[in-house]
């Protein structure tokens, strides 16, 4: 729909903007005779050639780039950890903790998420999958909450990001190596094959020992070098003798990792398949020269659509995150189902059989 409007100055002059391709935003809708005022947002080119695909997307969604600065205050004025934060939690810090994500990068998510392993009796094990709680600093009808309401997600954007929570909260909840942080934990007792025997749901209390990455973790769960783990070369793997420091978590992960290749059979027992994708290595994890010209996680056809997001399954040991986050949320929601609690859940559409055929 076309329709004139009268520009309100701010910043931008309405001159500059004559042949240009323009973001305006609506500060007024048509109110009896008055036509809608509005004010440039930004210039985006001379035409969708020459501007920015993000800035156009950016522009065409209304995604918000900038915090308005009541958001950015109530986060930089976040209090930190009070003792009675820590009523009723479970202290787990005792217990090793690590994280395990891919390389650190400015764009990334923060790191959330967090694992511990206990031996108990009968060759049991309970499974910690501990997850920030964000919770506690983002109060109901704040201006934090009213912000992250709006904005419903983070969107990524190739390689940029427009953020649910400011800068400023996403450090206080990070699960930083040697922190202290409070954190929702799933605490899954599992026997050898990962059948569930119980489950709880806590606020804990937790520090993370270890930050390792999946090469790193690949490389200590495939070094006694048994076919069904070893990776393929692509990847450039760190030598063990560089892995060192992490020795005292070696039996932790190698455990993680027998864990989660039960808890994927058991998935699939109950219904669950593979999809077979096209192998793909994620530059920034493979060759960091190369990930400065290549997508890591999305591919583009010769006129820069986005063609495919892609999975790289290269690295089994990534299959550690993947089925105790995958078994956590299935433990969540059968919780909030018996408990007939309202919730928001993400139930995929059934397939179209003629693309299932295609694929």
């Amino acid at each position: 729909m076309l329709f004139e409007l009268d520009l309100k100055s701010n910043g931008h002059k309405p001159e500059d903007a004559i042949d240009q391709l323009v973001h305006v935003e609506i500060v007024r809708y048509p109110l009896g005779q008055y036509p809608p005022l509005g004010r440039i947002a930004q210039v985006l080119g001379t035409d969708a050639q020459a501007a920015s695909d993000i800035d156009i997307v950016v522009c065409k969604h209304d995604l918000p780039r900038q915090f308005p600065a009541a958001v950015i205050e109530a986060a930089e004025a976040l209090s930190p950890m009070q003792e009675a934060d820590l009523k009723d939690r479970l202290d787990l810090r005792n217990l090793p903790t690590v994280t395990i994500d891919g390389p650190a990068t400015p764009t990334g998510p923060a790191i959330d998420d967090a694992l511990t392993l206990e031996a108990l009796d009968n060759n049991l094990w309970r499974v910690g999958i501990h997850i920030a709680d964000v919770s506690r600093y983002v109060e109901f009808r704040s201006p934090l909450d009213i912000e992250a309401q709006k904005r419903g997600t983070s969107v990524y954007l190739d390689d940029q990001v427009v953020r649910m929570l400011p800068e400023p909260l996403h450090d206080r909840c990070a699960l930083a190596a040697g922190q202290d942080r409070l954190a929702i934990s799933v605490l899954v007792t599992l026997n050898e094959k990962a059948e569930v025997q119980e489950f709880e749901i806590q606020p804990s209390l937790i520090r993370v020992d270890h930050r390792l990455n999946y090469q790193q973790v690949q490389v200590i769960v495939q070094r006694e070098h048994p076919p069904e783990v070893a990776v393929t070369p692509a990847y450039s793997l760190p030598a063990i003798e560089e892995l060192q420091e992490f020795g005292s978590v070696f039996g932790m992960l190698d455990r993680l990792f027998a864990l989660s290749q039960a808890a994927r059979d058991q998935r699939h027992l109950r219904g669950a398949f593979e999809l077979n994708l096209p192998e793909k290595v994620f530059p920034e994890e493979n060759n960091p020269e190369l990930s400065r010209y290549m997508s890591t996680k999305f591919q583009y056809d010769d006129e820069g659509a986005m063609g495919a997001m892609v999975v790289s399954s290269l690295l089994p040991a990534r299959s550690i995150v993947t089925e105790l986050m995958l078994l956590a949320n299935h433990l969540v929601a059968s919780h909030l189902i018996a408990l007939q609690v309202p919730a928001i859940y993400r139930v995929h559409r059934v397939p179209d059989p003629a693309t299932c055929r295609n694929c």
